[in-house]
């Protein structure tokens, strides 16, 4: 009863005078949305017996220039909170929001963002760009976040009731791509998994086939890689055979130009030798041992 009372005191009402920030009107969007957000803070506070002209007279009191002028042209037609805050963000918030929808047309998960990392980066532009149906988050969620995680959502689709259900989804998904992908740069086939746990109940939503997608084209990726691995050996192996075709032939050259250089000149003359006493410096028929032999043997025929 008291907490009844008190929503209708006016002086709650104006005990807001002074409280709530100044606002001039600034086209910066930003500050208009500092200023909403201490607004709503305040109204909080009256959730029982909320009076919208006793809260409203309240808050304007606290416009200035740009502002205060903008009020004066929309007063008539302001009735309650729900008006106020719709012409408020549609003049001093449309940039925002017109922003926000353009970001949102083009926004993409980061390759190194991870799935809580781009919801809370999405769920900042939905707030900007005034959307709270939960079907159009779910579509530019999926058209936004990584594209294997994506197909996924997009074969569940008639299952996510909710928003949140879906994020609560992706989240997982990202879970069972890292853990058998690798993060996606590393992907080889992995053992020992248990596929109740990890995909929930066999057979009785397709996660079984889903873990034998993710697996197959894991499989699948890792004989890419490894052909691709064995094709850039080969091509190495060839190239070190020819540099050792071509070191062997070098080497070869420098061993004839060797053996050239340690023959002996053409036409160099050889010591003379005879062949009767071995002896260098005159031939055979000249030998002087030869000579005195043949002496020798006459004397002693004539001796005879």
């Amino acid at each position: 009863m008291t907490e009844e009372v008190r929503g209708f005191r006016p002086s709650d009402y104006m005990n807001l005078i002074g409280k709530i920030p100044v606002f001039n009107g600034s086209r910066n969007c930003k500050e208009a949305e500092a200023w909403m957000k201490v607004v709503k803070s305040y109204k909080g506070f009256f959730k029982i017996g909320f009076n919208d002209g006793m809260f409203l007279t309240a808050i304007v009191s606290s416009f200035r220039d740009r502002a205060q002028a903008w009020w004066e042209n929309v007063e008539d037609s302001v009735e309650t909170w729900g008006e106020f805050e719709s012409k408020f963000n549609n003049k001093f918030l449309k940039a925002n929001t017109d922003e926000a929808w353009t970001k949102l047309r083009s926004i993409k998960q980061g390759q190194h963002q991870d799935v809580e990392q781009f919801t809370s980066e999405i769920n900042g532009l939905f707030k900007a760009a005034g959307i709270s149906d939960d079907g159009m988050k779910i579509s530019l969620f999926i058209s936004a976040i990584n594209v294997s995680i994506a197909y996924e959502l997009e074969k569940k689709r008639d299952d996510l009731v909710s928003y949140q259900s879906m994020v609560n989804k992706a989240v997982a998904l990202e879970a069972l791509l890292l853990k058998y992908n690798n993060n996606g740069m590393n992907k080889e086939k992995r053992v020992g998994f248990n596929l109740e746990n990890d995909f929930g109940n066999k057979g009785s939503n397709g996660s079984v086939g889903n873990a034998s997608e993710i697996l197959s084209t894991a499989s699948n990726d890792s004989l890419a890689e490894l052909l691709q691995g064995m094709k850039q050996l080969n091509i190495n192996l060839v190239q070190q055979q020819q540099q050792i075709k071509q070191l062997q032939e070098g080497n070869g050259g420098q061993q004839r130009q060797q053996q050239q250089f340690n023959r002996p000149p053409f036409g160099e003359k050889r010591p003379l030798l005879c062949w009767n006493c071995n002896e260098e410096g005159h031939p055979s028929r000249l030998c002087p041992k030869e000579a005195a032999r043949n002496n020798e043997q006459g004397k002693e025929q004539g001796a005879q």
